[in-house]
């Protein structure tokens, strides 16, 4: 019977861990992580605003590595495509883009993609780091 629990208990913890739709939360300010086709829902912790997805839709990353023996003719750039209740659009690091959704303004900001490129991580899985401030 223990072993039955104890099962039962460590899949419970895992089944938490995991989300199986690609569907990760962020409270409104906080930093959100996402990765290529992955939703974040944004709420605010006293509800002031209607819980909203963001859809990451693309992300691009053509920075040059940081390896002291690759030499490159630009620093490139490296930006996401971010879909909110039908909208697209794409930014760069740094840049913000306002929009309105649910009767609410709003200002997303891309602030990293991650990892930053080297000789050994050029293939790994690119997420992004962003934000979502209220207007």
């Amino acid at each position: 019977m223990k072993k039955i629990f104890y099962v039962a208990m460590i899949i419970g913890l895992i089944s938490c861990d995991q989300n199986e739709n690609g569907t990760h939360s962020a409270a409104l300010g906080a930093n959100a992580t996402a990765g290529l086709d992955e939703s974040v829902i944004i709420s605010d912790v006293s509800a002031a605003i209607t819980p909203f997805n963001i859809t990451i839709v693309e992300i691009m990353d053509s920075r040059c590595p940081v390896d002291p023996h690759i030499r490159c003719v630009s620093a490139g750039f490296a930006s996401a495509g971010f879909e909110v209740g039908g909208f697209t659009f794409s930014l760069k690091i740094d840049e913000s883009k306002e929009f309105t959704t649910g009767g609410s303004a709003f200002k997303l900001t891309l602030i990293d993609v991650l990892p930053y490129p080297t000789s050994a991580n050029m293939e790994d899985e690119k997420k992004i780091v962003f934000v979502v401030h209220s207007l």
